[in-house]
């Protein structure tokens, strides 16, 4: 059964004391509601429950793009640039008109884009931040960033060769 991060509590999983712990957040977290929707802050407080758990590492994977709290000519501004760069990067990876391709654009895309731009409060479900601002969550709840080493740097050569104008590496 699915469930969504911001629903998420200690009890649902299964740490072992003493053993180590790594958590990974693919295009998870900017779907649990924030302060904008939410006066209990569900967002931070799952980091925090997790920070409680006392993983060795933590992965974060979100969109970088400023669709949270912005007024909505900003938003639409915002997202039309964001989703952009997105079919721009996806024409450049797959071939015109394969299934995927469709499936990808209409089934994925199309529906977040729709989210963001007309809805507001609960309805909206997708609410994308700015890396300062994920960091900004991390550190507040106790998280540290890590310097990476050898794979890191690999693959920031990697990136830059290959998608230098369509995708950012940030820590």
């Amino acid at each position: 059964m699915p469930i969504f991060a911001a629903n998420i509590t200690r009890d649902m999983l299964d740490v072992k004391l003493g053993k180590a712990l790594a958590v990974n957040f693919p295009l998870q977290l900017h779907h649990s509601p924030d302060e904008s929707v939410d006066v209990n802050y569900p967002r931070d407080e799952l980091l925090r429950m997790v920070r409680s758990l006392s993983p060795k590492v933590i992965t974060l994977v979100e969109q970088e793009s400023n669709t949270n709290t912005a007024p909505f000519l900003p938003r639409f501004i915002k997202t039309l640039e964001y989703y952009l760069a997105m079919f721009e990067s996806i024409d450049e990876t797959m071939p015109r008109h394969r299934r995927e391709q469709i499936n990808v654009e209409q089934h994925w895309l199309a529906r977040d884009i729709v989210n963001v731009i007309a809805c507001e409060g609960k309805e909206r479900v997708e609410h994308h931040e700015l890396f300062g601002k994920w960091k900004s969550r991390l550190t507040m709840v106790g998280f540290r960033p890590y310097p990476g080493g050898r794979t890191t740097t690999l693959y920031r050569l990697l990136l830059g060769a290959v998608m230098a104008k369509i995708h950012t590496l940030l820590w």
